[in-house]
């Protein structure tokens, strides 16, 4: 795996090995980063971060703060390792806890991001929840964009969230789908 643009482009991640860890591919990092068009200066938050390489894509590619949430002690680990051997440790938080612990940590510390990125395991019903709840905890600042990397057979479906207070796009990549969510101008949330 390597970062595919940024001041780092080219630099190579060798995570440790783990036979749960569904890593973003390198294609699918790219989509997403021209989908943004710019991270320069913003807060980015990458939930499930796994080995970390979306979240260390968009400190090479200038995210002023990045927080990454990672359960696993040794991707945990993996990720603070990189980001102290790139120096961009002063713009790095990792949380070594469940997503859901996470979600109420940042929540009470009233922490707002400016674009959001969620890879929660395919198939495990969790698409749906996690942009529940990171949009009733009101994570995402106003303008601001949560991407949600999913399986193609587990569709986005908020219902009223859905229908009255977010622009949705989706694209597709094989058997994964990339769902950019915005909300919409002026909306405060749920």
């Amino acid at each position: 795996m390597r970062i595919t643009g940024g001041l780092a482009k080219g630099k190579r991640l060798i995570p440790p090995r783990s036979t749960s860890l569904r890593p973003t591919t390198a294609g699918v990092r790219e989509a997403i980063f021209n989908i943004l068009a710019s991270v320069e200066g913003l807060t980015f938050l990458d939930l499930y971060a796994g080995s970390g390489g979306v979240g260390l894509e968009a400190l090479s590619r200038g995210a002023r703060k990045v927080v990454f949430v990672e359960k696993n002690a040794k991707m945990a680990a993996f990720i603070r390792d990189m980001t102290r051997s790139m120096e961009w440790g002063d713009r790095v938080e990792v949380l070594c806890v469940e997503v859901k612990k996470a979600i109420n940590i940042l929540s009470n510390k009233k922490e707002t991001y400016d674009v959001i990125f969620a890879d929660p395991p395919y198939n495990k019903g969790l698409v749906n929840w996690i942009l529940r709840t990171v949009l009733t905890e009101r994570l995402l600042k106003d303008q601001g964009v949560f991407i949600i990397q999913h399986s193609t057979r587990e569709p986005i479906s908020c219902g009223e969230l859905h229908s009255k207070m977010l622009e949705v796009r989706e694209r597709q990549y094989g058997e994964t789908a990339l769902s950019l969510i915005r909300l919409r101008k002026g909306e405060e949330g749920p």
